[in-house]
């Protein structure tokens, strides 16, 4: 299985959760929520730079607090071994070009 199979497979796992699906909206409504309620000196600065700036910290929180629910379930379940176990530590066939010393 190459590593492009292995990405897609677990995009189509995370999107297929329910966890994941109310992180995307909470994001995608906090995007929406911030602009419709923007205040600044400046149309700019009240719809677009500050609702993305707090927008960009809310996906960023969602998205590390989903991080750490999916690594506590592997080791929750007891295969955080099974996972260290598939994945390849050194890429085969790498060879080093330019030597460090």
């Amino acid at each position: 299985m190459s590593s492009v199979t292995r990405l897609m497979h677990e995009i189509r796992r995370l999107l297929t959760e329910r966890l994941s699906m109310l992180f995307i909206a909470i994001t995608a409504t906090g995007a929406v929520w911030f602009s419709l309620n923007g205040d600044g000196r400046t149309a700019s600065d009240a719809y677009i730079i500050n609702a993305a700036k707090n927008n960009a910290f809310l996906g960023a929180f969602c998205f590390t607090l989903l991080s750490v629910i999916q690594f506590h379930r592997d080791y929750k379940n007891n295969t955080d071994a099974i996972i260290l176990s598939s994945t390849d530590p050194i890429q085969p066939g790498y060879t080093l070009r330019y030597p460090f010393w």
